[in-house]
This record gives C-alpha cells, structure tokens and sequence, in this order.
C-alpha cells in the first residue's frame, strides 16, 4: 500500500474511533445521573447542559418603583404623570377583563397584553414617576404629562397617538416605526428642543 492510501487509511480510522468514543461517553454519562459532580463532569468534556430559563413571577404593580423605563404593549390608554412618589394602577374599563403582565427589569417596567394587542382600549394604565429616560409604547392612547428630564427617548412600535403636555424635558428624542402622531402643548414646546427619527410627526396640541 502506498503511503498515500495508508494515510487516508489511517485518517478515516482515527474519525470512526473517535466519533464511537464520544457516542460511548454520552451513553455513560447519560446513565450516571447520579455520580459524583467530578465524574459527570469528566464524562461531559467540561460541557454542562443549558438551562431553560424560566420567566420571573409578575411584581405587584401597587409596589413597584425606582424604574426609569418603561415599556408597555397592548390594549391600552396609558398615563404618565410626573409626581413624587412612584404609583402605577391598572383599570380595566367597564365590562373587559384585562389579562396583563408586568415585570422589573433592572431599570425597566414592562407590562403587557397576553395574546393579541390589536383592538380597542379594554384598560388604562396610570403611572406616576419621578422622572424617566425612555418611554417604549405599542398601545392605543398615550399621554405625558408634568414630567421632568434632562433627556427622554420616546419610541412608538405600530401606530400611536401621543400627546406632552406640561412637560420639562430639555431633549426629547422621538422614533416611530410605524406612523406616530405627536401633539404638543405650548409648556413642553418652550421647555426643551426633540428630535425625531422614523415616520414621525409632531405638532402643536390642539
């Protein structure tokens, strides 16, 4: 046999016993759930399964603070108010039950819809905060009104109507990816500058 042939020979060997020893391993690590840590993680080359992680519980919406985000989706009117204190309240509106979420991310709120998001308002969410630095809305209705900030991101996903009133933001940043109509009032409009990106337009509140 020339030297070619013997190692393409001896390359196929290798691969063939190479790919039964690690079909032979997984095998024994499978039937040894319950050996030592070491062993197993011997038998698993060091690799260790990945583990699905699980959504956290919703938070309790009456005492939910010191969030600067917050991202909502869903039939909704949603109220932002600046305050002192930090308050949010969820109410359905007469003869809807609403089925929503809500999560404390870090620095984020985020409460949504379960299943589908389309249709008409079936509750309004009211949020007192401080301040903000992001407000990121897929819902029916928004508005913003008394809040302070040196700068907020304002980002629409689908069509969303929003109206600032009475605001001291110095910078509004506003991006829509689907129509946004945003009314201001006067107050907002003398307190800071924005700019927008997207299919946004902003005029003057009626």
């Amino acid at each position: 046999m020339n030297p070619g042939k013997r190692l393409v020979r001896n390359t196929v060997f290798v691969i063939w016993g190479a790919c039964a020893a690690f079909v032979g391993l997984n095998r024994i690590y499978a039937a040894t759930d319950a050996a030592t840590p070491w062993v197993r993680t011997a038998l698993s080359l060091g690799l260790q399964p990945v583990e699905r992680r699980q959504r956290p519980a919703d938070v309790d919406l009456a005492t939910v603070k010191d969030f600067t985000h917050v991202s909502v989706r869903g039939r909704l009117n949603v109220e932002i108010v600046g305050g002192a204190e930090y308050k949010v309240v969820l109410v359905p509106e007469a003869g809807q039950e609403a089925k929503f979420h809500a999560l404390r991310d870090e620095d984020m709120l985020r409460v949504w819809e379960e299943g589908n998001a389309e249709g008409a308002a079936v509750a309004t969410l009211h949020i007192e905060v401080p301040t903000l630095t992001r407000i990121s809305a897929h819902v029916n209705q928004l508005s913003v009104r008394g809040l302070k900030a040196e700068e907020v991101a304002l980002v629409g996903y689908g069509a969303l109507s929003a109206k600032l009133q009475q605001n001291e933001v110095r910078r509004w940043r506003m991006f829509g990816s689907e129509p946004m109509d945003v009314q201001m009032d006067d107050a907002t409009f003398a307190a800071g500058t924005f700019k927008t990106g997207g299919d946004v337009v902003v005029r003057r509140a009626e």
